[in-house]
């Protein structure tokens, strides 16, 4: 009997598949340059451990990245033989060229099994390698995109960088040219009529029937609930994820009133620093001393041993980069999935995993008081505070942690 192999993914309400291979002579080949770190809730390392497991796969990357003994068990690694990335000034854009260079020839040139699909991430050139490998070699081209092609132009009008800008028209104008030609397109989505997956559809005209939204997913093992049941000390706030003006402005705006409000106020950061936030981000904490704690940027597992022992967990997310109103946070899964009460921004992608009252609190973007009043209302209720964290274990159990989109 011919061995089959099925991807499985899966929108809001139903379960598809498309089949991609008929017997056991299906190799994949990934481009990724970028290290993996050793974190199982991140979409990348998940997608390698499952298309591992599923079929031989030879991950192409750049030499100076790194990846968890997990995912060297899985697939077979093959990294650019010379390593510019050290060179000043231009090793790393002179590493990410020759890589393209390399990673196409690997793909137009070496033969791999009768039925081959070449797997690519993100952004453009990338969808270039992809595209020239289903022009060419007519292998299956699929695509996963967790950001749109909009991302790069968004972050340069907010950054008011021209070089960003330009980038973004680039991808903008690569993508309209070529991701049609792709067989499968995964899509941060809830379904295709929203985030990602519509805009594919309506701005870059993607068939529908290509795309196949998905929802992101945590694994729940080494997370367990704790609930603070001494009110006597400390209420709190744990926030992790990249720190930056942009990002972070309702939280740092917050703590002269919060300060006024709720006694024995602690609010623990964790996560890189953006570099041109680095001196008001110094300023800030000299500001706040007693209240603000960064903790800088900690391992999965050490980030995790915070979030337990946090009363509240906040994600701010900044609503002028398009992509991030559809966004779904692994970190606001996480919390979920840890019983913990959550504040975050009240976007389209947020609102797909956080009913308002019911499961988390929401609180308008860039509105100080609205975030201030999210804060008041779990710190004030100590019983709210336990009653919640234990429905939401139970919520996200069923409804977020244990659906799985690969099989």
């Amino acid at each position: 009997m011919p061995w089959q192999s099925q991807f499985f993914v899966q929108g809001t309400s139903d379960l598809r598949s498309r089949k991609l291979s008929e017997d056991n002579e299906c190799y994949g080949v990934i481009l990724y340059n970028s290290s993996v770190p050793d974190e199982v809730n991140r979409v990348i390392f998940q997608r390698l451990i499952t298309l591992g497991s599923e079929f031989p796969i030879i991950l192409l990357t750049e030499s100076q990245f790194t990846y968890p003994e997990e995912i060297k068990e899985k697939v077979m690694i093959r990294k650019l033989p010379l390593d510019f990335s050290r060179i000043p000034f231009i090793g790393k854009l002179l590493s990410k060229m020759l890589f393209k260079v390399w990673a196409l020839y690997n793909i137009l040139f070496i033969k791999y099994g009768k039925k081959t699909f070449v797997y690519t991430f993100a952004f453009p050139p990338n969808h270039t390698i992809g595209f020239l490998a289903s022009m060419f070699k007519h292998y299956t081209w699929i695509l996963e995109i967790m950001h749109s092609p909009y991302y790069y132009l968004d972050f340069g009008k907010v950054k008011r960088s021209y070089l960003l800008i330009l980038r973004g028209l680039l991808c903008v104008a690569i993508s309209k040219i070529m991701i049609k030609r792709a067989n499968l397109i995964l899509a941060t989505s809830h379904t295709v009529k929203d985030g990602c997956a519509k805009i594919l559809k309506d701005d870059f005209g993607v068939p529908e029937e290509k795309i196949f939204p998905i929802q992101q997913g945590v694994s729940t093992k080494n997370m367990y609930r704790t609930v603070n049941n001494d009110t006597s000390k400390y209420f709190q706030i744990v926030y992790v994820g990249s720190i930056s003006e942009r990002k972070c402005n309702e939280l740092f705006d917050s703590i002269d009133k919060l300060e006024k409000v709720v006694p024995k106020l602690r609010v623990l950061l964790i996560g890189p620093v953006s570099k041109s936030f680095g001196k008001e981000f110094n300023q800030i904490l000299k500001q706040n001393p007693t209240i603000l704690n960064y903790l800088g940027k900690l391992s999965h597992k050490e980030a995790l041993d915070y979030i337990r022992k946090a009363d509240l967990c906040v994600c701010t997310i900044d609503s002028r980069i398009r992509d991030y109103n559809f966004a779904q946070p692994v970190k606001v899964l996480e919390y979920l999935a840890m019983g913990k009460p959550v504040v975050t921004t009240n976007l389209e992608g947020i609102r797909g995993i956080i009913t308002h009252g019911y499961n988390g609190l929401l609180y308008e973007p860039g509105n100080v008081d609205s975030f201030v009043s999210a804060v008041l209302e779990v710190a004030s209720n100590h019983l709210l505070r336990k009653n919640e964290s234990l429905f939401i274990r139970y919520h996200c159990n069923i409804n977020v942690c244990y659906t799985h989109y690969w099989h």
